[in-house]
């Protein structure tokens, strides 16, 4: 009997080993990851720009900025492989794009490269009117006025 109990453990081990690998393979095919870089257009990083990336399936956007070397890095558990990329930075026109798994990739890279934006401002126009009426209770250098 003992030596029928110490073989149902070796199986039961020989079990879990044989199916170990396969479970783990399961929990990464659906868990994706949109990495990659943001550059300015001399290929510098740019660090601190703000990625947004939103599943095409879920509908739901996760975000980040990017470190010291333009990195970024963001994960999607179950987020259905297609993807919408936006990116934007002050001083540069914002970036989008669209990513899509192909076949069991895990890791979706998108790099990108935004460019120079000049912002054109509105002008700005100054009204102001002379409230004094006489010229000799104009205040002089040094004085103090209210």
């Amino acid at each position: 009997m003992h030596a029928l109990a110490v073989l149902r453990r070796i199986l039961f081990v020989l079990l879990l080993l044989a199916t170990a690998p396969r479970a783990g393979a399961q929990v990464g095919s659906t868990t994706d990851i949109i990495m990659g870089t943001v550059t300015a257009p001399d290929a510098s990083p740019v660090v601190g720009a703000r990625v947004e990336v939103t599943s095409a399936e879920t509908g739901i956007t996760r975000r980040k900025t990017t470190n010291e070397r333009g990195e970024y890095s963001i994960l999607f558990p179950d987020g259905g492989g297609a993807y919408q990329v936006r990116a934007s930075f002050l001083g540069y026109a914002p970036y989008s794009g669209s990513v899509q798994r192909q076949a069991d990739e895990d890791r979706l890279v998108v790099n990108i490269r935004l460019t120079r934006n000049a912002q054109v401002l509105q002008g700005v126009t100054v009204r102001a009117t002379n409230t004094r009426d006489n010229q000799a209770e104009r205040p002089t250098a040094g004085s103090t006025e209210r």
